[in-house]
């Protein structure tokens, strides 16, 4: 069987869209928005961050969060 990787990113800052772009893409859920609670700025940065935030919106998103990058270590 053939394996399939998803990458997901996320991003912090600015970028442009033209007009109703960003809306359009937020109403197809194409974005993940969450807060970022203070208390994590300066605490944890890259991956550590991402997958503190990320696993705090859901079990899905958790499991996610908390996959290996290598498969085989599942």
């Amino acid at each position: 069987m053939e394996e399939t990787q998803l990458e997901v990113r996320a991003f912090l800052g600015y970028s442009g869209w033209s007009g109703g772009q960003l809306e359009a893409e937020m109403k197809q859920s194409t974005w993940l928005v969450s807060p970022v609670p203070a208390e994590l700025l300066g605490r944890l940065e890259g991956v550590d961050l991402w997958k503190r935030i990320v696993g705090g919106l859901s079990l899905e998103w958790r499991v996610l969060a908390d996959e290996p990058e290598d498969p085989s270590q599942n």
